[in-house]
């Protein structure tokens, strides 16, 4: 799933007028390299609302290929709190866009969400909606009533109250799927920059804390000193849960929380 869009600054920013971008989503289907065109939302480009969009696939019968998808949209009140949500659903079956309106919202929070600074993810047959700042919210796509589950980050990390610095918080912390089960990771910004990931427990409820490593502690051939950078959150490798992808500065490492060590680093060139 992809969109494409001018999220740059446009000239009439200088005149103090925000102009919205244009935004063209397509599906790659990853294994015969086909790129679908998704149809306009409500026949506009103007669609920034629904910039948080995710996919999920559906089998006839377990363990065979996707035999169909939707991509959909989680849109909250812009004017206040997120009381209700609507979803916004494109089916691979009917080739167009419908709505959901009036879902209630499980987020605790006296606040809106914020969902802008990362993925939505597919696990268990539900798209997640992450903040990084609390938690994520879930909601099956492909029901007529779908059930929106809040679940809360681990102890300690939920922040209530709005956060300007979303966008930094989001270098530092991430959920994904890894083994089959939903894990979260993050990195503190301090020394000795501990690096942590957590999976969800089997009812869905709480986190489980699995690994803990000191990244200052690391020695790793190619990365001799932090050289002023702090480190970053990539992702947690959907292979092996144990695995946390993280960059720092222009390097790009994997660090194995099993051994504690650091392996495979790779020098990042920005174009």
């Amino acid at each position: 799933m992809a969109s494409t869009g001018a999220r740059h600054r446009s000239a009439r920013e200088s005149t103090g007028v925000r102009e919205e971008p244009n935004l063209t989503r397509f599906v790659c289907n990853p294994v015969s390299g086909q790129l679908f065109r998704l149809p306009d939302i409500d026949g506009t480009k103007k669609t920034g609302f629904c910039w948080d969009t995710g996919i999920l696939t559906q089998s006839k019968r377990p363990h065979q290929p996707a035999s169909r998808y939707t991509v959909a949209a989680l849109v909250g009140d812009p004017y206040g709190w997120d009381r209700y949500f609507e979803m916004r659903r494109f089916f691979s079956e009917t080739g167009e866009w419908d709505t959901l309106m009036g879902l209630p919202s499980p987020f605790p929070l006296a606040r809106q969400m914020q969902c802008k600074d990362h993925e939505v993810v597919a696990f268990a047959g539900r798209l997640w909606w992450v903040d990084v700042s609390c938690g994520a919210i879930s909601a099956d796509p492909f029901s007529d009533r779908p059930d929106l589950h809040f679940v809360e980050l681990p102890r300690g990390r939920v922040m209530t109250e709005q956060q300007e610095k979303l966008r930094v918080l989001a270098r530092h912390r991430c959920i994904g799927v890894s083994e089959g089960r939903l894990h979260y990771a993050e990195v503190t910004q301090e020394e000795p920059f501990f690096l942590s990931s957590f999976v969800l427990d089997n009812d869905g409820s709480s986190w489980t804390l699995e690994h803990r490593v000191a990244l200052s502690h690391l020695w790793v051939d190619g990365v001799h000193s932090w050289q002023g950078h702090r480190p970053r959150i990539g992702v947690v490798d959907p292979m092996n849960s144990s695995v946390i992808h993280i960059t720092i500065g222009y390097n790009a490492l994997a660090v194995d929380m099993d051994k504690g060590e650091g392996a495979g680093v790779f020098y990042i060139r920005w174009i």
